[in-house]
């Protein structure tokens, strides 16, 4: 499964430090916390 997301006015930034995924499919819920600082390469963050 393969999950997308907008690009709207306000960017993922490694400033935000932490992001939280939440997605429910029927009777699931699926939460997933993301920290920014191990997905960087090379100094970018990576998304």
């Amino acid at each position: 499964m393969q999950f997308r997301f907008r690009r709207d006015d306000r960017p993922i930034t490694a400033a935000d430090k932490q992001v939280t995924f939440a997605t429910r499919m029927g009777p699931f819920e699926l939460k997933a916390k993301f920290n920014l600082k191990e997905m960087a390469y090379q100094g970018q963050l990576t998304l």
